[in-house]
């Protein structure tokens, strides 16, 4: 409900070792918020502060601070007048130095500079840092300001030593590295410019398993050393939630609720880095869940799968609630609710967020007057929505913009990444103005996605707003794009849709009409088949699997 920390006219000072939070409810709040100021501010954490118009994380007027080695995630700015979710400038030159800038968002358009936006002048040095998941990531900045750096959207890619590659974060906003465990490095390991030594970063870590920076310094933000990130825990329904923490770290004493485990390790320390392995069971209300289930930052809750783990919500509300929640992992879940009938009983609401949503069967939920009946997109959030039936979710009374009961991208700046999803018979009743699929607005990025008779009405309408930039090898039901970018219209064959199997049957147009991604390597479908059977992936959930006989690839 306001500014959490302001400096007017300092020179000098540091703030160190903070997590900065809470800002919010109005045009002129941010975490920090530095007018004519240039405090040090380092080994911070700043996150969940909500600006109104400009800066939700840093807001910098006419300031030069040394602004190093801070994690700021999850921070918002959400309005149509500018910007910078993590880090406002106007007229400002900041020092930025190893920070990790992720998660953060800016509704204002789709070059609101979610990460970091600069303008009215000033000449910031952004250096060493990790700008990821801000849907666009970097505004106002120019090419001599910036090296070193990570950034996602591609920005001066190759130029400064920046680069554009997938910084692969684990436990949270650590890098994978092959001594601490990982399969593989991450590309921001040893590529800084500067030595950990020279940095001052050399008694800090950015290793799951604590060890400290040494030689050619990381990328990113540094953790104290000495700390082991990426805890496991489990919950099953045979559980007990009067466990403690290192109690339910083993498979044979789990908590008992997703509701239980979430709150716990969200006030736990680290806040961020947890794994929640949630086994067999279902998962509703008479067993002790209260919805929405509120997703934190850096979690990944993680099902047996979405035959195994079945989340039946009947309250009338969201089941997992993803606002303002930075990056996070919900995979292997069947998520339903086929009483659920109030209000706004989303089945995944995303705000100013960017978590991943995999291998989930979204099926039968409903939405009385909210958004969208599966999946709800707004405010800056780009989830990337992976590998999911997406089937017979509705819409009802939804007389107001955006109601959809597929897949809703409520904004200009959300930018989220649909891919490889069957999005099938999911119905409006009451509007006949808005696709069932996927549609309202936004800037996805959709590829071999099933868009199947989703319908308003009775009328077929699988996409609405989307253009032909956006979308590529999908198979669209009502004719949408057909023989653009690989795109089809031909019924996909699917094996038994009215038993809720969506699997590819012999001859479907779907095989090997995909393209490839390189995060299909090594990957697996929604049933659990490698990600590609053939020399290109197929469109849909699944791969085709041939269970007559043997298949022989001849290369």
């Amino acid at each position: 409900g306001g500014n959490v920390i302001v400096c007017s006219s300092i020179s000098t000072g540091k703030i160190d070792g903070f997590t900065i939070k809470g800002a919010g409810g109005g045009d002129d709040v941010s975490g920090l918020r530095l007018t004519s100021s240039s405090p040090t501010i380092s080994n911070n954490r700043i996150t969940k502060n909500y600006n109104w118009r400009k800066g939700g994380g840093i807001w910098c007027s006419s300031s030069s601070p040394l602004i190093k080695n801070n994690l700021i995630v999850a921070n918002h700015s959400g309005s149509t007048q500018v910007g910078g979710g993590g880090i406002y400038l106007n007229n400002s030159s900041p020092q930025i130095l190893n920070c990790t800038i992720v998660g953060n968002s800016a509704s204002g358009s789709s070059t609101a500079g979610g990460g970091i936006f600069l303008e009215g002048g000033g000449s910031p040095v952004i250096r060493d840092c990790i700008i990821w998941q801000n849907g666009d990531d970097i505004s106002g900045i120019t090419s001599n300001m910036i090296s070193y750096c990570d950034i996602e959207d591609g920005d001066y890619s190759g130029t400064s030593n920046n680069i554009s590659a997938d910084p692969l974060l684990v436990a949270g906003y650590l890098l994978s590295q092959t001594t601490a465990g990982q399969i593989v490095n991450s590309p921001c390991v040893g590529t800084g410019s500067q030595t950990a030594s020279a940095a001052g970063l050399d008694t800090l870590s950015t290793r799951t398993d604590g060890v400290v920076d040494g030689g050619q310094v990381d990328m990113g933000f540094h953790f104290p050393a000495g700390t082991t990130y990426g805890m496991t825990v489990y919950v099953a329904t045979t559980g007990d939630n009067t466990r403690t923490v290192a109690q339910a770290t083993n498979p044979a004493t789990p908590w008992k609720t997703m509701t239980y485990a979430l709150n716990t390790v969200t006030t736990s320390a680290p806040p961020f880095g947890w794994t929640i392995n949630v086994a067999s069971g279902t998962y509703n209300n008479a067993l002790g869940e209260v919805f929405p289930l509120n997703m934190s930052d850096g979690i990944s809750l993680r099902g047996a799968g979405y035959r195994q783990s079945i989340i039946n919500a009947n309250a009338g509300t969201y089941k997992f609630n993803c606002e303002c929640t930075g990056i996070g992992v919900i995979d292997g879940f069947c998520i339903q609710s086929a009483n659920g009938r109030g209000d706004n009983s989303t089945a995944f609401y995303c705000k100013g967020s960017f978590p991943q949503i995999s291998n989930c069967m979204i099926i039968s939920n409903w939405c009385h007057q909210g958004a969208a009946g599966a999946i709800s997109v707004s405010q800056g959030a780009c989830p990337v929505i992976r590998n999911n039936v997406i089937a017979y979710n509705s819409a009802r009374q939804s007389s107001t913009a955006g109601s959809i009961s597929g897949i809703n991208c409520a904004d200009v700046a959300c930018a989220p990444i649909i891919e490889n999803n069957t999005i099938a018979f999911n119905t409006n009743y009451d509007n006949t103005t808005f696709a069932n699929g996927i549609g309202n607005g936004g800037i996805p990025i959709i590829r071999n996605c099933i868009v199947w008779s989703n319908t308003m009405t009775g009328q077929l309408l699988d996409l609405a707003g989307v253009t032909s930039n956006m979308i590529n090898n999908c198979d669209i039901g009502d004719g949408q794009f057909n023989t653009t970018n690989g795109c089809v219209s031909a019924n996909p064959l699917f094996a038994g849709a009215s038993t809720n199997n969506f699997r590819l049957s012999a001859g479907s147009p779907c095989i090997n009409a995909g393209t490839n991604q390189t995060w299909m390597v090594g990957a697996t479908d929604l049933g659990g088949s490698p990600r590609i059977g053939g020399r290109r992936v197929d469109i849909g959930a699944y791969e085709f699997v041939n269970s007559s006989g043997t298949t022989i690839l001849f290369r």
